[in-house]
């Protein structure tokens, strides 16, 4: 039997030869011959087949769009058996070799009989525009160039205006979120999504240029949006967030405390947070710094093996199924009874909370340092009691509106994780109140209470100016030393000259 394809090029001989006429690159593969004898036997015999022919382009662009000032490629797709050996780059006419262009290199990718070519740029210029050719050489030689592939360089979109982290709304208000772009001296195309998929009320929204306006907000309203900017050459975007009011994410709230002798039952309300699934209880003994933790579900809980007569603190922590979550704020209560007395030696603080328990506290000594380069925190490592060792620390940074810490925070958490008690942040916003905290976690998964701090970075001109009043500083020290040292030089030349007229 021969293949359906092959029955117009294709003959077999009585003796069983097959004859192929005009071979393509299609025909390339094994073929399988078998002969049957009068007794059902079977016998069969393979052989592969490989057609060889000249490198051929299989597919250009015919219309390339390159932004300006970033990287671009311009795509050529050929076959080739053997594999090619050279290709050939022309450019209005005239060859042009990336070897002896700046930025530019010929790149190959792909399969031994279907490849692809690409002429890239590392950063793109006006002078890159033009009407390209690639032509694939291999040891049997070509079959042409390809068609003119038209390179339009152009200006990727900028954004003029973006809009801000966060907007916070009740139900029932219009809210307007500001976005614009420029490429070059034109307006590229601007248009709204939410990142979730689902569609916007097409009733209640209106895109005015590159603004976005929802009226009558309702609750489904909540969520991620994105402002994206494109023209042919390039496509950017600005992520921004709309919470509720009724939705806003607290930690949790209200919490109420009965106490025994030995033990605290803890209740509290749950904050409005999504996907919310597990509680940890935190407390520590008043005043020491140790806390302990414990994991619950539900909105209360029972902490035992306290100690009588004692101030104790509490922090709920809520968590979602991602980790993130927020803390409650700290609830005091002494348990019933008569303190027992510790030994006069050792203060109650460091007294052990609870026999077999591990407590971990706080990362203590947080710090942080400046440089040109950015900023770097340090701390050392929280006290602990049992036998735990720490596996990592998180670090959470976050916009911040005011140092009052019930106001809400913009922006995105930036959670970062370290072995080490440093971390170099890097380059932060100017003129924003960072509100920093840092966890110890160990290698069971137990997590300290933060370590908060609250960093405030200055405006870059105030940067600036104080930059350029320390360079004048040292220029200034600098030239008096010059000054004193040549004017000493002098002096000394003279005295040995008066020293020589006398002789």
């Amino acid at each position: 039997l021969i293949i359906l394809y092959l029955r117009v090029r294709a003959s077999t001989s009585p003796e069983g030869t097959l004859t192929l006429i005009s071979t393509t690159p299609n025909d390339i593969g094994w073929y399988k011959c078998e002969v049957i004898s009068t007794t059902g036997q079977i016998q069969s015999a393979s052989a592969f087949l490989n057609v060889h022919y000249k490198a051929r382009v299989v597919h250009t662009p015919r219309q390339v769009f390159l932004p300006i000032g970033r990287p671009g490629a311009i795509e050529c797709t050929y076959m080739a058996n053997p594999p090619v050996t050279r290709m050939r780059w022309e450019k209005d006419g005239f060859l042009f070799d990336p070897f002896n262009v700046p930025g530019a290199v010929s790149r190959r990718n792909g399969t031994l009989y279907f490849s692809k070519y690409s002429l890239a740029f590392e950063k793109v210029e006006e002078s890159h525009g033009g009407d390209y050719t690639c032509t694939p050489n291999n040891e049997l030689g070509t079959m042409g160039p390809s068609p003119l592939i038209k390179v339009m360089v152009q200006h990727p979109p900028v954004f003029t205006v973006t809009p801000h982290n966060m907007y916070l709304r009740k139900p029932g208000d219009t809210i307007h979120m500001t976005c614009d772009a420029l490429d070059g001296s034109t307006r590229p195309t601007i248009v709204w999504f939410k990142k979730d998929g689902s569609p916007m009320p097409s009733d209640r929204t209106v895109m005015n240029g590159g603004n976005l306006t929802i009226s009558d907000i309702k609750e489904t309203d909540q969520g991620m949006y994105q402002c994206v900017a494109s023209n042919e050459a390039a496509t950017i975007s600005a992520d921004t967030e709309l919470f509720i009011e009724t939705n806003l994410p607290r930690g949790p709230h209200n919490l109420t405390g009965e106490a025994t002798s030995n033990s605290v039952s803890l209740a509290w309300r749950s904050g409005v947070m999504i996907n919310s699934a597990q509680y940890s209880v935190w407390v520590r003994a008043v005043p020491s710094q140790e806390w302990r933790m414990t994991k619950v579900t539900g909105s209360k809980a029972t902490i035992h093996n306290l100690k009588p007569g004692r101030e104790y603190e509490f922090m709920v922590l809520s968590q979602d199924h991602d980790g993130a979550g927020m803390f409650s704020r700290p609830f005091r209560i002494f348990t019933k009874g008569a303190p027992i007395q510790t030994h006069p030696n050792l203060p109650a603080e460091n007294a052990i909370e609870q026999k077999g328990e591990i407590s971990i506290g706080a990362p203590r000594g947080v710090a942080v340092t400046s440089s040109i380069e950015g900023f770097t925190l340090s701390w050392k490592p929280p006290l602990t009691e049992g036998t735990t060792e720490i596996d990592h620390y998180s670090v959470t940074l976050r916009e911040s509106v005011s140092e009052d810490e019930n106001e809400v925070y913009e922006g995105n958490n930036i959670v970062q994780t370290t072995q080490e008690t440093s971390l170099y942040v890097g380059e932060l916003k100017d003129s924003v109140i960072y509100s920093i905290q840092i966890r110890a976690v160990t290698s069971d998964s137990m997590e300290s209470p933060p370590a908060e701090i609250v960093l405030h970075v200055p405006p870059v001109t105030q940067v600036a100016a104080a930059s350029l009043w320390f360079a004048a500083l040292v220029g200034f020290l600098l030239a008096t030393v010059i000054i004193c040292f040549y004017t000493n030089r002098l002096y000394v030349r003279n005295q040995i000259d008066i020293l020589k007229s006398r002789r």
